[in-house]
């Protein structure tokens, strides 16, 4: 999460470690911090988890994850559908949340056809670092109750919906003080791939209450369906074991992003150079890198290869149940 940190570890790789390219690279902060080093140094760095967006924006980064922005917009689309006529939205102070908080504004004239004030309910700014879950809870509740009053409405202090732009640390407090409230809201309440984990399904209230999470590659509950996610989980658990948590899509787009740079460099042949890399990496169409995206396509200037998501919901069980069908932003890089 340390942004100068992350940066640190790149400069590290590149001018000590003399890395030919960087591959998926973890720290999204780091990454977002090294950005115009990492271009002049000219290093690519392909299969990045797309979490921020200033990813989709380098001319040195080819994301395959789907970007936090079109998460939440694909996120506001399933709430139109599901009929919610108001959220609250929770983020983090980091990059990514508070690009999820712009674009979960931006959006809501755009895809719910209401004015911001007239569908969010409370917005609920949290560190990282350590938040006071109670406070936060009684401040969505009050918020949300003057948000009722002020429509017309039943005074419950309860939104429809509450969207979770959160680390999923912060996730499972955030769910534990609500249990001790016996507080959640009306609809649903979940958020985007940060929560599909295994650790966050586990968690009672998540079970009791249906949270929502996705993920922008094909989930593990589609395997027999997906023979490329069958390879998936046999590669990944014959190196890690049978504990391995399949589900994470951090783990899931690492490999994903493993595979987009190992065809880059299939497809350069003989003779391999920096340049010959990105010249392939910018003329990706069409390919699904280890079969477990949507087909990607990357044009010059446009990284937008993968902006699609699958929903899942925890069980009473545990489990997460996956709605397999593909749901995609209306308009990525926006």
């Amino acid at each position: 999460w340390d942004a100068q940190k992350g940066k640190a570890f790149i400069k590290k790789l590149v001018e000590q470690d003399h890395v030919f390219i960087l591959s998926v690279v973890p720290s999204s902060n780091g990454l977002d911090a090294a950005k115009n080093y990492l271009e002049s140094r000219n290093m690519p760095v392909i299969g990045s988890s797309g979490l921020i967006e200033s990813q989709f924006q380098s001319p040195m980064q080819w994301p395959v994850g789907t970007s936090t922005r079109s998460a939440t917009r694909i996120l506001l689309l399933k709430m139109k559908k599901d009929g919610v006529k108001n959220a609250a939205i929770i983020y983090l102070d980091l990059l990514a949340g508070q690009e999820a908080y712009e674009a979960f504004n931006d959006g809501i004239p755009q895809i719910i056809g209401k004015p911001v004030a007239d569908f969010r309910t409370s917005s609920q700014r949290v560190s990282i670092s350590g938040t006071n879950w109670a406070s936060v809870w009684a401040n969505v509740a009050d918020d949300t109750s003057t948000w009722q009053r002020n429509h017309g409405q039943s005074v419950t202090g309860v939104p429809d919906f509450i969207y979770f732009a959160i680390d999923p640390t912060s996730a499972i407090s955030a769910i534990q003080a609500a249990q001790q409230k016996g507080y959640k809201p009306r609809v649903g309440w979940g958020g985007g791939q940060p929560l599909y984990l295994s650790v966050v399904a586990q968690q009672g209230f998540a079970r009791q209450t249906h949270l929502l999470a996705g993920t922008s590659y094909y989930p593990p509950q589609v395997a027999a369906s997906v023979p490329a996610v069958q390879d998936y989980i046999s590669t990944v658990q014959r190196y890690y074991g049978s504990s391995v948590d399949i589900n994470n899509p951090f783990l899931e787009g690492g490999y994903a992003g493993a595979a987009l740079t190992i065809e880059a460099i299939r497809r350069v042949g003989s003779c391999l150079t920096k340049d010959k890399v990105i010249k392939v990496a910018n003329n990706f169409s069409g390919y699904s890198p280890a079969g477990l995206t949507r087909p990607l396509t990357y044009r010059g200037s446009n990284h937008y290869g993968n902006y699609s998501y699958i929903w899942a919901n925890v069980t009473s069980s545990g489990q997460w149940q996956v709605d397999p069908n593909w749901h995609t932003d209306p308009s990525p890089g926006k």
